[in-house]
């Protein structure tokens, strides 16, 4: 199977649960509901949603086949964590970026004051989708500590970012920003799956290990694909074809140990690959 065919076997269903959580936080606040979806409803990629699901496949877990899936709630927590996080990273004491996914960026479209208040209320709907997932006790307690712990990190990955922002950055600390902001939630994406597919701690680990690696090659990439950006870049700090090489190698270095781990990984590594596959 290829990226295309495994993202329109699966992203359907994603969007389709997305729809269903956001219409359930419907409220007399319009606005407000308006700016959520709006944020969450852009045409995003689903890349962690997708890599849920990628390593509950690895897992030996069975794809999901509609949006009742416990995979597909876990998949939309990170996602609605993700669209909060970037209404708050687009906003004016942030990155001050004023478009998201080419249309104005929610500050932007609403005013600041409701795109906080609406990211807000997308990581309070992330919360609800893990309540509601088809899934145990225990494994429902994991996710939820897996999850806050993921967001912590993505929160100190912005601190970094906005306190380093106007200093030198070597390529180390570069990609402790990285690691965090981004690798956290996409290893917490890669935990869940392995947890629903009722794997034990040790191979939970090793999945959400694998998400961070990819992580990492996704804001690698980012940064060769937005070399103008005014926040940290590898780019500017090593130039572009050596953060290319870099890329590159740290790719080869992943789908090397992605193939040792066997065929069931093949979600995973279409994944991974999609990283550093996405057109400059």
């Amino acid at each position: 199977m290829d990226r295309r065919t495994y993202e329109s076997l699966h992203v359907p269903i994603v969007e389709r649960r997305l729809e269903r959580l956001l219409c359930s936080a419907g409220s007399q606040a319009d606005r407000l509901f308006d700016a959520m979806r709006y944020a969450t409803l852009g045409g995003g990629k689903r890349f962690r949603p997708l890599l849920v699901i990628a390593s509950h496949i690895a897992c030996g877990g069975e794809p999901p086949q509609n949006e009742t899936a416990a995979v597909i709630d876990a998949g939309c927590a990170v996602e609605l964590v993700h669209c909060f996080s970037l209404i708050h990273d687009d906003l004016p004491a942030l990155d001050d970026d004023e478009l998201r996914r080419g249309k104005p960026a929610c500050h932007i479209a609403f005013g600041e004051g409701i795109a906080v208040l609406a990211g807000d209320a997308l990581f309070a709907l992330s919360q609800k989708a893990l309540a509601e997932m088809n899934a145990g006790f225990e494994i429902k307690t994991e996710c939820f500590r897996t999850l806050s712990k993921a967001v912590q990190e993505m929160v100190e990955g912005q601190t970094l970012d906005i306190e380093m922002g106007k200093e030198s950055v070597d390529p180390l600390q570069l990609e402790t920003i990285h690691v965090k902001k981004t690798g956290a939630l996409m290893g917490a994406s890669c935990r869940f799956g392995a947890l629903l597919a009722g794997c034990d701690q040790q191979t939970a680990d090793a999945h959400e290990s694998i998400g961070r690696k990819i992580g990492v090659l996704f804001q690698i990439w980012d940064d060769v694909l937005d070399a103008s950006a005014m926040e940290p870049n590898l780019v500017r700090v090593i130039g572009m074809d050596a953060a290319r090489a870099y890329a590159e190698a740290k790719s080869a270095e992943l789908m090397k140990e992605l193939d040792a781990a066997g065929g069931g990984f093949w979600a995973l590594r279409l994944m991974a690959e999609s990283a550093v596959r996405r057109p400059v």
